[in-house]
Parts: C-alpha cells; sequence; structure tokens
C-alpha cells in the first residue's frame, strides 16, 4: 500500500502540466507522504498524551524543524535507495485500471481519514475535550 500510495502522489503531479514542467513529481511525492505521516504523529502523540494520560504535550526545542525533517529525509532515503521509486513506478505503471481501483480507493481514505482524525484532534486538545 506504501509503494502504490507513493505511485499514486507521483502521477497525479507527473500528469498534472504545471508540475510536469517545473519536474517535481517526485520530491513532491515525498513531501505529501511525510505531511500525512506527520499528521499521523501528531493524532497519536495527542492521542497517547492528552487524551490516555490527561496531559496536554509541551513541545520540545526546534520539534517543528526535526521531526519534519526526519520524516522527510526518512522518504527520501527509502524511495532512492536502490533507485526504488523507480522500480515501484514501473510495477504500477504496468497494472491496469481496475488492478488500481482498490489502491486508490484506499489511498483516498487514506488522506481523508488522516486530515480528518489531526482536526477533530487538534480542536479537542485545544478545547480541552476528552474523547474518554
Amino acid at each position: 500500500m506504501y509503494y502504490y500510495f507513493f505511485y499514486f502522489l507521483y502521477s497525479y503531479y507527473d500528469s498534472t502540466k504545471k508540475w510536469q514542467e517545473a519536474k517535481v513529481p517526485y520530491l513532491s511525492s515525498i513531501l505529501v507522504i511525510s505531511v500525512l505521516q506527520m499528521f499521523n504523529y501528531i493524532f497519536i502523540r495527542d492521542l497517547i498524551m492528552f487524551h490516555i494520560k490527561g496531559i496536554k504535550y509541551e513541545n520540545f526545542a526546534y520539534e517543528n524543524l526535526i521531526v519534519p525533517s526526519i520524516f522527510i529525509v526518512l522518504n527520501y532515503l527509502y524511495f532512492n535507495y536502490n533507485s526504488r521509486s523507480k522500480k515501484i513506478l514501473k510495477q504500477f505503471g504496468k497494472r491496469t485500471k481496475e488492478d488500481k481501483r482498490p489502491y486508490w480507493i484506499f489511498s483516498w481514505i487514506y488522506i481523508i481519514l488522516t486530515v480528518i482524525l489531526v482536526i477533530a484532534m487538534g480542536y479537542s486538545v485545544r478545547n480541552n475535550i476528552r474523547w474518554f
């Protein structure tokens, strides 16, 4: 699923004329994946700290710079290792639309669910609303 999500984002940015001219589908895909993973991290962190432990999380120094950088670097290294990104693009590029449809649906569900959950978590922490 992780591989297809990279392919899904890459093919979106590669098919958009504006992005094609700039030649940035690879980095854009990695940045979007990293942002969504960061949202997952924030959701899980606040779920554990606020809703389970009952305390509001205090940021450590430079957390807003360090944590996203770690996600971006790890994803970049992961997809760059042994030309993994090219293999993924080749693997999923051969599949038919019918074969890609379940992955496409799960990709959209993942994006929408991640955004909704992080917004709901941020709202609940900000307004001191406990879920359980």
